[in-house]
């Protein structure tokens, strides 16, 4: 049975001084832009809500886990109301079965619709980022 694993590296030392500098380059460069894109998109779907409760609901958040190497931003938007904006509802009815209507779904200005796109422009920088790193990226974003 192996008691562990061990890796040893020889080579040319700015090579491994790049190694050793990537996590913390990697985490500054990405943490600004996943926080930046966070605010963008919060801004769009706040433009894009009435003004109200749902608008004033919207807030960002950033996770940073795994001393750094693991990030992840999330916009959120809270309110019951923001389900409906996005899905819409049925023909709903009262108790007496009067008729409410239902409302219209907002697919083009959601959240889901404004963070597919937002992320979709961040992974497209992030790719470059790492390849002008001399990193190959390969695979469906």
């Amino acid at each position: 049975m192996a008691g562990g694993t061990t890796i040893t590296l020889e080579g040319d030392r700015e090579f491994l001084e790049f190694l050793e500098q990537l996590p913390d380059f990697i985490y500054h460069v990405f943490r600004a832009d996943i926080a930046q894109t966070m605010e963008a998109a919060a801004t769009e779907l706040r433009a894009a809500y009435p003004e109200g409760a749902m608008r004033d609901a919207v807030f960002t958040r950033l996770y940073v886990t795994d001393r750094g190497l693991n990030l992840r931003g999330e916009v959120v938007s809270p309110t019951p109301e923001a389900t409906w904006w996005e899905y819409g509802t049925a023909v709903r009815e009262t108790q007496q079965g009067w008729n409410r209507g239902s409302a219209p779904a907002h697919p083009d200005t959601g959240l889901v619709s404004i963070a597919i796109k937002h992320r979709r422009a961040m992974n497209a920088r992030h790719e470059l980022v790492l390849e002008d790193l001399g990193f190959i990226v390969t695979g469906e974003p």
